[in-house]
Order: structure tokens, then sequence, then C-alpha cells
């Protein structure tokens, strides 16, 4: 460790610092990718395929829209049983 951190083009305590705040910085960008994720499969939720139209639609209706496909109704085409629960 002391040979990485020489080799480093930093001064030593500048180079010790550096390490620790990256070390630090990884938590905050853990949260902030699985915050992304998760935003974008909320978005990607309130979509639906218009069959008719054969285009995606925006629905914020989501679980009262009557065309919108629920992950229940998928499975049962499926034939798979719901193991969340």
């Amino acid at each position: 460790m002391e040979q990485f951190v020489k080799g480093l083009p930093y001064p030593y305590e500048e180079a010790c610092k550096e390490i620790v705040r990256r070390r630090n910085s990884y938590e905050s960008a853990d949260k902030l990718v699985r915050h992304a994720i998760h935003a974008a499969l909320q978005l990607l939720r309130t979509y639906h395929f218009d069959q008719q139209n054969g285009i995606l639609v925006n629905c914020k209706k989501r679980s009262e829209c009557s065309i919108h496909l629920t992950w229940k109704q998928y499975q049962s085409k499926l034939g798979v049983e719901d193991t969340d629960n």
C-alpha cells in the first residue's frame, strides 16, 4: 500500500486524503446508481403496449387501467406461480 501511495502523482499526505475521499464516495455513488435504476423502472412501468396501434403509450393509471398488463396477468399467461408472496 505504501508503495502504491508513493506512486501517485500527489504529495504523500494529499494522496492519502484522496484515497480516503474516494473510499467515502463509494456509498453515495451506490445510492445514486440505485436511485437512478429505480426511477427508470418506475418510468418504464407507466407505459403499456397499445396492441391496436402497435405503440407504447404513457399511462399513469397503471393498476386501474384495463389495458395495462400486470405482473400477475403475465405470470398466468406463462403458467408460472407467484413466488413473490
